[in-house]
């Protein structure tokens, strides 16, 4: 069994048994920013990027460090998937940062969750 396929393998047993499953890369992320290393250019948010979020910004936020899907956040915030696609989007350019990961990155640092 190759390694991309034991990580899928991990992920759903880890899912299957309700618990959360991050990939390596993610918690390597996530890893760097809990001890204080340096963000890589392109991933560090902007000063004070917080305070021009707005309030349904700030929930599809919490939503995707849930690991919520677009249509999940979608159906609970009784948004169109569009509507929840541009929100995302104007996350990461608000905050500098290229991905989902990112976006988390930010939540966990900034205690937003």
């Amino acid at each position: 069994m190759c390694i991309r396929d034991r990580h899928i393998v991990k992920a759903i047993k880890s899912v299957y048994d309700d618990q959360p499953y991050f990939s390596d890369d993610i918690k390597e992320g996530l890893f760097n920013l809990a001890i204080g290393h340096r963000v890589v250019d392109g991933s560090k948010p902007e000063p004070k990027a917080t305070s021009s979020l707005t309030d349904r910004e700030l929930e599809v936020l919490k939503l995707i460090t849930q690991e919520m899907s677009t249509q999940e956040m979608a159906n609970q915030l009784l948004l169109s998937v569009n509507t929840v696609e541009t929100y995302r989007k104007s996350l990461l350019k608000k905050l500098n940062v290229k991905n989902a990961v990112g976006l988390a990155m930010y939540a966990v640092k900034h205690k937003i969750i």
